[in-house]
């Protein structure tokens, strides 16, 4: 409300732990309602919903193709995807946000490094634009997460591209895994000494 955030609900379920797009709608309709019930709101005083993430992909309510960069504000406006009806878990409209994909062809396994996409983070991006007033500039934005994502962004305010590292999820794949994880964790005790050696890091 008046440019101002005004609440935030956070559910520890993500996309990839339902067994199907029933179960996930489901959820969707009762972590909203529980949003609701702490705004002290009623479900008619919302006209829309707007969702963007893994929530477009085939792991969500619907497969939505991405928008080939550069792409930005007015592209990403253009190409909302509106679920309704049994579609949709809620009784108001879904507006879904598309992600983006760098516009190199997989043409060949060399290729690959050109070949990147986004689903939520683009979002973020225009919202540090946004944030910090940035215009008539490149920039680069750096997204720290499960994945390190390093975002393009041209003159125009459009993303031109990203690149994405796994850094994130290969640690935490290592430590839920593997036997090195039982190595990694802290247990209290002191480490002893030559335990740190660069030349193995």
């Amino acid at each position: 409300e008046n440019d101002q955030v005004v609440q935030i609900h956070k559910e520890e379920r993500g996309i990839n732990s339902f067994a199907s797009r029933e179960e996930l709608k489901g959820f969707l309709k009762e972590a909203f309602d529980r949003f609701l019930e702490r705004m002290d709101r009623a479900s008619s005083e919302v006209a829309f919903l707007m969702a963007s993430g893994m929530i477009t992909s085939d792991m969500g309510l619907k497969n939505v193709p991405h928008l080939t960069a550069p792409a930005g504000a007015s592209e990403l406006a253009a190409g909302i995807d509106v679920l309704k009806g049994e579609d949709s878990p809620f009784d108001q409209p879904l507006l879904l946000v598309r992600g983006i994909k760098n516009a190199g062809i997989m043409e060949e396994f060399v290729h690959l490094e050109e070949s990147d996409l986004m689903r939520g983070e683009e979002l973020q991006a225009l919202g540090v634009l946004e944030q910090f007033a940035i215009s008539d500039t490149a920039v680069s934005i750096i997204e720290l997460g499960s994945t390190t994502k390093l975002i393009e962004v041209d003159e125009a305010g459009r993303i031109a591209g990203s690149y994405t590292a796994l850094s994130g999820q290969t640690y935490q794949a290592i430590i839920d895994g593997t036997f090195i994880g039982g190595s990694v964790k802290a247990d209290g005790t002191a480490k002893p000494e030559g335990y740190y050696d660069e030349t193995i890091v």
